[in-house]
C-alpha cells in the first residue's frame, strides 16, 4: 500500500472551502470553556484558522517547538489552536500527577481519537472512559499480570530465535568481510505478536495479514494535509465520515485489523479460557516495542562502550538463557532500555479533554497573562490540555544539563533521586507509559520483551552504524514514529551486525 502523502488536492480544497463555515459556526458555539480557564503566557497565533498546528505538524520533531516556547514562558502555557481556541501545555509534575492519577472521569481522550479507536478496535479498553474504562481494565488485568508474563518468556525467546536464525543465514551468505548489513526493525517487525502465542510466518516468507495491516499503520505518513485533517476532526469529527481518501485508508485498515483480532482472540481463548473479548487490546500489544528495541541497537551502535560494557553483562549467563527474574536483576540492561524510553518515547505527547471545570495544582508558581503569580490552574469545561513527553523527558530542568544525551549510568545507583525529575510519579519517572489508571496494562509484556530480544542479539552480535557512530538519527513522523537516518525518506537505520567471537 502506497503511503499517503501531501497529494490530496480534493481533500485540501474540500477543508479549505469549508473553514470559513466552519470557523463562523464554531464562533457562534464555542461555549465559555477559553473564558473559564487561566489565561496564559503562550506563542502567538501563526495561522488564524489552525493557530500553531501547522508548526506541529510541519516539525520532523515536535520536542524543539515546545523546548523553545517553553524557554519563553515557562514551564505551563497555552498554544493557539483551531478557530480560536487555545490549548493547555502542561510541563508541572504536580499537575502532570494529578490529571493522571485524578479521576478518569474528568480528562479524557480527544474525540477524535476515541472515533479513531472505535473505528480500529472497538468499544473496548484503549477507548472508555470513566467507570467504564475501570471495569474493564479489572477485568483484563489477569491477563497482563508479572505471572502471565513470566508464562511467556519462552515464547519471546522462541521468536526472537527465529531472527537470530534468518541472521545467522545472512551472515553466511553476505559479501561483507565477517558482517552483513541489515535493517534491523524490518526483521523485528517480523516476529508478530508474541504475546498472543502467535506465529505469523512472516519469517518464512509468508506475507501475513497481520505484517501487512501494521505496515501500513505504522508507515503510514502523517502528512500535513492528513494532521491538519485530524485537528479539524478533534472540533467537527463529521470530518473523519467524509469521503476523503485518508479516511478509506483507515477503513481498510479498520477491516484488516479487525479480521486480525478475531483470530488472535479466538486462539487465546482457545488456550485459556479466559473469555477474552475486547479487540482494543491489539494496540497495546502491537509494534510499538520494536520500535523501542530498533533504538536500543541504533543507540548502541552509537556508543560503543555502552555496548560492550551491556554485553559483559548478558554474558555473566553464558549459554543460559536469563529468565524474567534474572534479567529484572541486571541493572545496566535496565538502564539502557530506560533511557530509550525516555530519550525515544514511542508516544510523543498525551492529549487530553477536560469534561468538567477542574483545578490543577502548580508545584511552583508561574505567571498569568495578566502579570498574576498563580499556584494551581482553572481549567474549564471542554479545554484541551498536551503534556509533551518528548520534551519533557529531555528537559533540562528536570534531568540535568545532559538530558538530551544518552547516558544510561544516570538511572544506577540514586542518579534519579537528586534530580526534579523524580517528582514524575510515571513507571521510573516516566511518562512514556503513561500513569494512574491510564497507564499502559501491557507495559510488563513490553518491557520483558525488550529485555528478552535485547538480551540474546547483544549477545550473539555486534552492531555498528555505517557510517561511523556520528551518524545522525531522526525520526520519520508516522502514527507511530520511526528512526530514519537524518536526510532520508525511508523509516529504516541499517546496521552493520557481526558475530560475537
Amino acid at each position: 500500500m502506497n503511503r499517503i502523502s501531501d497529494n490530496y488536492p480534493g481533500s485540501l480544497t474540500c477543508l479549505v472551502l469549508a473553514l470559513p463555515a466552519l470557523a463562523l459556526f464554531w464562533v457562534s458555539r464555542k461555549g465559555q470553556h477559553n473564558s473559564r480557564t487561566t489565561v496564559l503566557n503562550g506563542p502567538p497565533r501563526s495561522n488564524f484558522f489552525v493557530g500553531v498546528k501547522m508548526d506541529l505538524l510541519g516539525a520532523s520533531d515536535p520536542g524543539p517547538l515546545y523546548e523553545n516556547w517553553a524557554i519563553q514562558y515557562g514551564h505551563t502555557y497555552q498554544i493557539p489552536a483551531i478557530l480560536g481556541c487555545n490549548e493547555i501545555v502542561i510541563g508541572d509534575p504536580k499537575a502532570i500527577s494529578q490529571l493522571c492519577r485524578g479521576d478518569t472521569s474528568v480528562y479524557v481522550r480527544a474525540s477524535a481519537a476515541r472515533f479513531y479507536i472505535s473505528q480500529f478496535f472497538g468499544r473496548g479498553l484503549v477507548w472508555a472512559e470513566g467507570a467504564e474504562h475501570t471495569r474493564q481494565r479489572k477485568s483484563l488485568a489477569p491477563a497482563f499480570a508479572i505471572d502471565a508474563v513470566r508464562e511467556s518468556m519462552n515464547i519471546f525467546y522462541d521468536s526472537i530465535f527465529k531472527v537470530k536464525s534468518a541472521w545467522d543465514e545472512l551472515l553466511e551468505t553476505s559479501t561483507i568481510e565477517d558482517g552483513a548489513i541489515i535493517d534491523a526493525e524490518k526483521w523485528l517487525d517480523n516476529i508478530g505478536l508474541a504475546g498472543f502465542s502467535h506465529d505469523f510466518g512472516c519469517l518464512r516468507g509468508n506475507k501475513s495479514q497481520v505484517k501487512i495491516a501494521f505496515d501500513a499503520f505504522g508507515l503510514m505518513s502523517r502528512s500535513i494535509t492528513v494532521g491538519l485533517l485530524f485537528a479539524v476532526g478533534t472540533v467537527f469529527p463529521v470530518i473523519f465520515k467524509l469521503p476523503l481518501e485518508h479516511n478509506r485508508v483507515y477503513k481498510n485498515l479498520k477491516s484488516s485489523l479487525s479480521a486480525i483480532a478475531d483470530t488472535l482472540i479466538e486462539k487465546v481463548n482457545s488456550e485459556s479460557q479466559s473469555g477474552m473479548k475486547d479487540k482494543s487490546i491489539i494496540g497495546m500489544l502491537g509494534d510499538y516495542h520494536w520500535v523501542v528495541v530498533d533504538w536500543i541497537l541504533i543507540e548502541l551502535a552509537r556508543n560503543l562502550n555502552v555496548q560492550n560494557k551491556l554485553r559483559s553483562e548478558i554474558l555473566q549467563f553464558g549459554s543460559d538463557i536469563p529468565t524474567l527474574d534474572q534479567l529484572a536483576k541486571l541493572p545496566y540492561l535496565d538502564a539502557v532500555v530506560c533511557e530509550v524510553l525516555r530519550l525515544h518515547p514511542p508516544q510523543t505527547e498525551i492529549v487530553r479533554t477536560a469534561t468538567e471545570d477542574n483545578i490543577l495544582p502548580l508545584s511552583k508558581p508561574i505567571e498569568s497573562q495578566s502579570g498574576e503569580l498563580i499556584d494551581h490552574l482553572f481549567i474549564g469545561k471542554g479545554m484541551v490540555v498536551h503534556i509533551p513527553l518528548s520534551h519533557i523527558n529531555t528537559a533540562e530542568r528536570l534531568w540535568g544539563e545532559d538530558a538530551k544525551k544518552f547516558v544510561p549510568t544516570r538511572w544506577l545507583g540514586d542518579g534519579i533521586a537528586g534530580t526534579r525529575a523524580a517528582a514524575i510519579q510515571g513507571f521510573r519517572h516516566l511518562l512514556t507509559f503513561s500513569d494512574g489508571t491510564r497507564a499502559c496494562l501491557g507495559r510488563n509484556f513490553a518491557i520483558a520483551e525488550i529485555k528478552a530480544v535485547v538480551s540474546v542479539l547483544v549477545r550473539h552480535y555486534t552492531f555498528a552504524m555505517i557510517d561511523g557512530p556520528e551518524t545522525k538519527i531522526g525520526s520519520y513522523r508516522a502514527i507511530l514514529e520511526r528512526p530514519k537516518v537524518a536526510g532520508h525518506q525511508d523509516a529504516k537505520v541499517p546496521l552493520v551486525i557481526k558475530p560475537v567471537v
